[in-house]
C-alpha cells in the first residue's frame, strides 16, 4: 500500500444491513463530538464490545472464513493464502489469532488480527465471548476484547484446543518494531518478513501513524527509494482519525443517540 492510495472510507451498502441489537452496554459510549477514541479512556472498552456483534452478523453472510483486522494493522504481504492453508492443514483449528505473549504461563491473545473458520460452533463461541465481556466490564470497566478472549482461552480447555496462535515473528505487534530495524546487531542475520504489522502499544492516532510510517518506510522491508512527503503523512494521520470518527457515527446511528 502506498500513501497515495489512501482514500476516504467508501460507502458500503452492506453496512446498512448491520443492526447492532441485543447488546447491553454497562456504560454506553456518549455521543458528544467525533473525537478519536483510544484505549486510555473507558469509552474505548465499551466500543470494542461491538466487535462480537459485528462478527456475529458477518458470520451469517455465508463466508467459509472471516478475517478481522484492526485499522492500525498494516498488511505487508497478503496473509489470506497462508491463513486458508493453515485451516486446511489443521482441521481442528477454528481460530488463528495474533498474540503478544511474554510468559508461557500467561498467554495474551490479540483481537487486532484474527481469523475464524465459519462453522456452527462460531456463533456459540461469539455469544460466550460477548457474555463474558459484559460480565468482566461489571468488575472492571477497562476490560478490552484482548482480555476477554485471553480469559476464555485460559479457562475453557475446549475453546483453547481450537485456537492456533500466530507466530509473533511474522504477525508482530507494535512493541516488536525494533526487530525490523535496518541496523543488524549481527551481520547476515535478518528477521522473517512479516505478513502484517500491528501498530498497537502506543496511544493516540498521531503515535500510531508514526509507528506505521516507521515500519512501512524505515524497516528492512521498506521499498527502496520510498520517501514520505508531508502531504502523504497528513493523509495517513487523517485516515486513522477518520476510522475512530466513522465507528462512533455508526454507533450513534445504530443506537439512536
Amino acid at each position: 500500500m502506498n500513501p497515495s492510495d489512501i482514500q476516504d472510507i467508501p460507502e458500503n451498502p452492506r453496512l446498512n444491513k448491520v443492526q447492532f441489537n441485543g447488546l447491553e452496554l454497562k456504560s454506553p459510549v456518549t455521543a458528544d463530538g467525533d473525537k478519536y477514541i483510544d484505549f486510555s479512556v473507558p469509552e474505548f472498552y465499551n466500543l470494542v464490545q461491538y466487535k462480537w456483534v459485528l462478527l456475529e452478523h458477518v458470520s451469517k453472510l455465508g463466508f467459509d472464513s472471516i478475517v478481522f483486522s484492526d485499522f492500525d494493522v498494516y498488511w505487508n504481504k497478503n496473509p489470506i493464502i497462508e491463513l486458508e492453508e493453515t485451516f486446511k492443514t489443521f482441521p481442528e483449528v477454528d481460530i488463528q489469532i495474533q498474540t503478544y505473549t511474554s510468559r508461557p504461563s500467561s498467554e495474551q491473545l490479540c483481537m487486532g488480527f484474527v481469523a475464524f473458520r465459519n462453522t456452527k460452533a462460531l456463533l456459540p463461541d461469539l455469544q460466550n465471548l460477548k457474555d463474558l465481556h459484559a460480565k468482566l466490564l461489571q468488575e472492571n470497566r477497562m476490560t478490552g476484547d484482548d482480555d476477554v478472549i485471553s480469559k476464555l482461552f485460559h479457562s475453557d480447555a475446549n475453546f483453547r484446543a481450537k485456537v492456533l496462535k500466530l507466530p509473533q515473528s511474522t504477525f508482530p505487534t507494535g512493541n516488536l518494531i525494533n526487530v525490523f530495524s535496518r541496523r543488524n546487531l549481527f551481520p547476515g542475520l535478518v528477521p522473517f518478513e512479516p505478513f502484517v504489522f500491528h501498530a498497537n502499544f502506543v496511544v493516540g492516532s498521531r503515535k500510531k501513524t508514526l509507528l506505521l510510517k516507521t515500519f512501512i518506510y524505515n524497516s528492512q522491508f521498506a521499498k527502496s527509494g520510498t520517501k514520505v512527503t508531508f502531504r502523504q503523512g497528513v493523509k495517513a494521520a487523517l485516515l486513522v482519525r477518520r476510522v475512530g470518527v466513522y465507528a462512533k457515527r455508526l454507533m450513534k446511528q445504530s443506537l439512536n443517540f
